[in-house]
Order: structure tokens, then C-alpha cells, then sequence
């Protein structure tokens, strides 16, 4: 082999390991594998939630012109104010980045329907919403699922004088996200803003709108190894006044009993109007597709440093589905509580 041939053929290798290496530095953990894409809006406009809406602030923007004083800016108007510093794309799939001059583009220009909307520059109270693509991983050595964020849409709504659309047209711009299971440190100079997010990721797919076969396959995997492990693993029941997890785990026997199929089914009375509650026994292949949900804990960060915004997985919980006798949605809540942080006894 020649010289030009070796040094080609060892460029070439080196390529591949990179290219495994990037590929590997997507999964969470080891044993991680990819079951299935899905996207979810979400909407972190301000800096602060009460626990009604299950959101908590846990660090504030600080604007150096008041003095330290709290500033109740938007996460979005740090962004727009930033994004000519960051890496910017076209896509979800973050293959074409924006060049200086089309991110130049985009912020002259706010286009805003809105009745009473000046035409200027973009600011942050033109974006109405986010949309974060997440691939969702199970390690089944570890008995968890890791949904991790890989890119981040931003997207203003379709407005005609007062009125908004239920609908978002093309996203604006995508970003990429740093993402870790492991915990972040707040009260680090660079991390400016901060905040407590639990957010429901329904499990459908992208293509055909209904809940996604691989992930019930594998929820149910998940959930029957927790039984088969229960004396090892540790999962956590809900607060049903705060709606939080309770600080101690289920115990070894009730974490065996684990959804084996009993559902409360509620109607109600024609006559009476008053509620009937019953339980019934749901069959195995339809008991998992009551699991539509995936609840994550999440921390939500801006590192001012790098000019990126980050997330923080903490935990997740699956989510039951709750529906009347007509198959009228009624409400969900989760089974259980899982910590990355602390997944075993």
C-alpha cells in the first residue's frame, strides 16, 4: 500500500471512529437505546410559575441596569438578543446552519399580526412558543427511560387583529440544546437563568398521529421488570394534595403490584346524576395503551458563558389516561415517580 493510500485509509478510519463517537455521545447512558422521536410545545416565557401550574423558578434573570434587581424577562428576549452569537439552523434536524446575514434576516423583521403591533425589529414578545424534538431512549440494565432533547423550534402564532390561531406556521429558527443527567449547578455565574419544569410528552408517532407501538412495547417492558426488581429499584407514589412525589419509595410489595390491570372506570346515574365508581380488569394488550403520557422532570437552564440554553433530566413518570364509559377524556395522572439521581433502594 502506498504512502497517499495509508494516510487515506487511516483518515478514513478516523472518520468512522469520530462519526461512532458522536453517535455514542447521543445516548445517555451506556446501554441507552433509541425507541422512537417526539415533539412537544412548550411555552417558558417567564422566569416564574406558581405550583399550580407545577412550575417552579429556580434562579432569576438579573438586569446589571437595576442594580441586581429580579428582572421578569423573558427567557425568549435573551435569546433574540443572543442569537446572532449562536449556532442557528433552518431545521430540526440541524443540518443547515443559518448564515450572519440570514439570522440578520430574521430579527429586522417581528412580521406581527397582532392588533396594536408596531412593524420593527424582533424582540422576545414575538415568540409565542417552543417546540422541543425529543428521542426517548429505555436502558433497560438500569430500568429507565431517558427522553433527551436534541433540538429546540421557535415559533411565533398566526394572528388575524385580536384573534390567535391554534396553530403555529414554519418555526422561525432551531437551536441545538446541551443536555445532562447529571445535576447541573445553578449558582454558577454563567447560568443566568434557571427554571423547574414537568412537562407530559405524548407518545404518538410523527407519521400516523397515534401512540407509538414501540414505546408500549417497551413500557411494558419497563414496567414489568420494576415488579420482577422490586426489592432493588426504587420508584415513588404521589402527594395527592401537593401532586408531587412523596420523599420515601413504594414499598418492596406494592411496587410488585404495580399496574397488573385494574382500572376505576366512572360513570354516572341518569337519574340520580351521582358518580358510580367500578373497577375493572384490563386486558394485557390494551393495558399499556392507557400509558399515552411520559412525564419528565426537567431543569431548563441559559449558560450566558456558551450562549446555549441547556436541560437537565431528573425524572420521569408514565401517565394514565383516565376515560368515561363513552370513551370521553376525563383526566391523567402519574402511576409513579422515577429519579435518575436515585433509581435504586
Amino acid at each position: 500500500m502506498t504512502t497517499i493510500r495509508k494516510v487515506a485509509f487511516g483518515l478514513f478510519i478516523l472518520f468512522l471512529t469520530s462519526l461512532n463517537n458522536n453517535l455514542l455521545a447521543q445516548a445517555p447512558t451506556k446501554n441507552a437505546k433509541l425507541i422512537t422521536e417526539i415533539e412537544t410545545f412548550y411555552d417558558l416565557r417567564f422566569t416564574m410559575y406558581t405550583k399550580k401550574n407545577k412550575f417552579i423558578a429556580s434562579k432569576w434573570i438579573h438586569d446589571p441596569a437595576k442594580s441586581n434587581a429580579v428582572s421578569f424577562v423573558s427567557i425568549y428576549h435573551t435569546i433574540i438578543d443572543n442569537l446572532p452569537e449562536m449556532a442557528v439552523f433552518a431545521d430540526k434536524e440541524l443540518s443547515k446552519k443559518l448564515s450572519p446575514d440570514e439570522i440578520q434576516e430574521i430579527l429586522a423583521n417581528s412580521d406581527n399580526k397582532r392588533e396594536g403591533a408596531k412593524p420593527g425589529p424582533m424582540n422576545g414578545n414575538d415568540i409565542d412558543v417552543m417546540k422541543v424534538i425529543h428521542e426517548l431512549y429505555y436502558d433497560a440494565e438500569k430500568i429507565m427511560f431517558y427522553p433527551i432533547p436534541k433540538a429546540i423550534g421557535f415559533f411565533k402564532s398566526n394572528w388575524s387583529g385580536t384573534t390567535q390561531a391554534n396553530s403555529y406556521g414554519k418555526a422561525l429558527f432551531w437551536l441545538d440544546i446541551e443536555t445532562s443527567i447529571d445535576p447541573v449547578d445553578i449558582s454558577k455565574q454563567n447560568i443566568t437563568w434557571a427554571v423547574n419544569s414537568r412537562k407530559s410528552l405524548r407518545m404518538f408517532n410523527l407519521e400516523s398521529s397515534k401512540l407509538d407501538e414501540n414505546y408500549t412495547k417497551y413500557c411494558a417492558q419497563f414496567i414489568d421488570a420494576l415488579r420482577s426488581n422490586a426489592d432493588k429499584v426504587a420508584i415513588f407514589s404521589i402527594n395527592p394534595l401537593s401532586y408531587r412525589p412523596v420523599d420515601d419509595p413504594i414499598t418492596i410489595d406494592k411496587t410488585k403490584e404495580i399496574w397488573l390491570g385494574e382500572e376505576t372506570e366512572i360513570t354516572m346515574d341518569p337519574e340520580t346524576f351521582d358518580e358510580i365508581i367500578s373497577v375493572k380488569v384490563i386486558k394485557e394488550e390494551e393495558r399499556y395503551r392507557a400509558l399515552e403520557y411520559l412525564s419528565t422532570i426537567e431543569l431548563w437552564y441559559w449558560d450566558d458563558a456558551k450562549k446555549k440554553m441547556g436541560m437537565q433530566l431528573s425524572g420521569i413518570a408514565p401517565e394514565q389516561s383516565m376515560y368515561d364509559s363513552n370513551q370521553i377524556f376525563l383526566s391523567r395522572f402519574p402511576l409513579f415517580f422515577r429519579f435518575i439521581n436515585n433509581l435504586d433502594r
